[in-house]
């Protein structure tokens, strides 16, 4: 192993020793039992503060190795397609979409043209990806739309009309606010949705990512308002959005009822994959769909907001 990361490995341990009272060669000893009894990584131990938790209550924490198995367990692989490939999932969900999309690899010039004449100002996206990566706004120059048609099709893209979002929901940002849902479906045509936040970018970042700077907050599952202080991927914690004079934390999300209304009916078309993270949108006119992870984060599940230890949890409802 890395000397440096050693080092550092030491230092957190000596850090968590000293903030939480505790002999550090006691807090090593009880890592490596989270580690093998569990499936902690080091970070979980640190975000869940493990060290200060019984064995009971360290045996419930969701956690990284915990989460990998639910993701291979609970969604049938063949299917997972159907979320990563953007086109596929428009098509699929197309009910709960809320807006206009083309895929010029599979579309012809002449939709192509229509398309852009209707949205000149468009979203692109790559056809698989994720956490945002590589989706751009773009102007399509009409003065050239073969070249722009032919660039198109060559990288493979997905383009989208630009949603406009409520204006409750641009208050941050420059980004798409978007909502995260966590649901199960449980079979029959039954969904439980076990968490919500918040996703609410910063600076001039076009997306809300975790890893791109996002902010989340925590949501009351009943009333669909932010109950807690926005955390970003560092775990720092903020009342006052940050760039901003005003707090989110007692916001209520517009058509809050309809969120969960709308995965409820979206879980129930793809049940195969029994654990999703929902990504929605707030429009005038209501909640539509992003996309769909099918492995969506056990961190921001786990770690943010007040409840915790999801996984005996989850294996309740996937039984």
């Amino acid at each position: 192993m890395n000397k440096n990361i050693i080092k550092k490995f030491t230092q957190e341990i000596r850090n968590i020793a000293t903030n939480s009272n505790q002999n550090m060669i006691g807090i090593l000893w009880d890592y490596v039992l989270c580690h093998f009894l569990y499936g902690f990584s080091f970070r979980d131990y640190k975000l869940s503060r493990a060290y200060q938790l019984k064995n009971a209550l360290q045996a419930l924490v969701l956690t990284h190795k915990r989460w990998i198995k639910l993701v291979n367990t609970a969604n049938l692989k063949d299917d997972v397609d159907l979320v990563l490939n953007k086109h596929k999932f428009a098509l699929h969900f197309r009910d709960y979409y809320g807006r206009d999309f083309i895929y010029p690899k599979k579309a012809g010039f002449e939709d192509f043209c229509k398309f852009i004449k209707s949205h000149n100002n468009v979203l692109q996206k790559p056809l698989n990806g994720n956490q945002a990566k590589g989706i751009k706004k773009v102007v399509i120059a009409q003065d050239n739309l073969l070249e722009e048609y032919n660039r198109m099709v060559e990288d493979d893209v997905l383009l989208e009309e630009i949603i406009s979002q409520h204006p409750a929901m641009a208050k941050v940002g420059k980004s798409v606010n978007t909502i995260r849902v966590y649901s199960i479906y449980t079979g029959d045509k039954s969904v439980a949705i076990i968490k919500a936040l918040m996703r609410a970018g910063t600076g001039d970042s076009l997306v809300d990512n975790f890893h791109a700077g996002g902010i989340f907050y925590p949501i009351d599952l009943k009333s669909g308002v932010i109950v807690g202080k926005g955390i970003n991927f560092k775990y720092e914690q903020f009342i006052n959005h940050p760039g901003y004079d005003f707090s989110l934390i007692g916001m209520k999300i517009p058509f809050w009822e309809k969120v969960s209304e709308i995965v409820t009916k979206a879980h129930c078309l793809i049940p195969s994959l029994r654990y999703i993270g929902w990504d929605i949108a707030i429009t005038e006119k209501g909640p539509i769909i992003i996309e769909a992870n099918h492995d969506a984060d056990h961190e921001m599940l786990e770690f943010i907001g007040e409840e915790r230890f999801f996984y005996k949890k989850i294996k309740n409802y996937l039984k």
